[in-house]
């Protein structure tokens, strides 16, 4: 039996690791974000995070946990890639940092309760899940994604 929270330290470490792995590897390309250009539409934000979210949640328990693992990879790299090239400049730094610090948490709470959800349910015997814990769980992160495209949509390009 794996424990909970050995879990979630492991899907904390693979995001860790493979956003490092990307900061390292990536070629700095400083580009200046045109303020004007900057005109991101809320709908469009979150329904495409509410995507990727439903996709690692129900993608786990048809994969086996392959495709939350992929998408965190891939996630976590292009995080590392672009605060490295953002770090080159306090104001495209913002931009990332004012929303992806509540994003990207999110991702690793949506594959940590995909894997959990999938633990269960290939081990269990007697359907001991905590679809309560799990539930609140998903609720706290679509209620972060939330947040996280506010401030994507209204927050940052005011920066």
């Amino acid at each position: 039996m794996v424990k909970k929270s050995t879990l979630l330290w492991i899907v904390i470490l693979v995001f860790l690791l493979f956003s490092l792995l990307g900061f390292i590897t990536a070629d700095v390309i400083v580009i200046q974000a045109d303020k004007s250009k900057l005109q991101p539409v809320f709908g469009e934000i979150y329904f495409q995070n509410l995507k990727v979210a439903l996709i690692i949640l129900f993608g786990g328990i048809i994969t086996a946990g392959i495709i939350p693992l992929v998408i965190l990879i891939q996630n976590s790299i292009m995080f590392g890639v672009g605060i490295k090239n953002a770090s080159y400049s306090f104001e495209n730094l913002q931009y990332i940092l004012a929303h992806g610090v509540l994003e990207m948490p999110m991702f690793v709470l949506f594959t940590f309760i995909s894997l959990r959800l999938t633990y269960e349910i290939y081990t269990s015997r007697k359907n001991d899940i905590s679809i309560r814990k799990l539930t609140i769980l998903s609720i706290i992160a679509f209620i972060g994604l939330t947040l996280a495209a506010l401030i994507e949509t209204f927050i940052t390009p005011q920066l």
